[in-house]
């Protein structure tokens, strides 16, 4: 079983010339990083898999915008993985069952529709 097909948000942080992601959750009322960050902060990163391999995309510096492009996007993946609902076929009626089941007992000799017409009548009382 996989995993849920899931857009999380990262912020990159310069520290000391290395780059350094770090995931945003929320946190209270707001949205904080999940660690402690230390260094310079960058720009909002979007993380999901694309082609089977996970990529990092760039959503600017404003956490407005990242939280809306991380709606739109996970909202675009979860409909694009929903299952389509099977169509049921309609029902049939107890009658539509019993003409279907005489109609294969019936036969070309006399003893198989004497069997037919007693089957008949068995589920017409019964279905009464």
């Amino acid at each position: 079983m996989g995993r849920k097909a899931e857009v999380s948000l990262y912020r990159l942080f310069n520290v000391e010339g290395t780059h350094r992601y770090v995931r945003i959750v929320k946190s209270g009322r707001g949205w904080a990083p999940k660690t402690e960050a230390v260094g310079e902060p960058g720009a909002y990163y979007l993380r999901f898999s694309k082609n089977g391999s996970r990529t990092f995309e760039s959503v600017g510096d404003d956490i407005h915008v990242a939280l809306q492009e991380q709606k739109s996007r996970q909202q675009a993946i979860d409909t694009s993985t929903k299952p389509a609902t099977p169509t049921v076929p309609p029902r049939k009626t107890l009658i539509e069952h019993i003409s279907q089941f005489a109609a294969k007992k019936d036969g070309l000799t006399k003893t198989e529709r004497r069997r037919a017409n007693t089957w008949r009548s068995f589920l017409n009382d019964f279905s009464k």
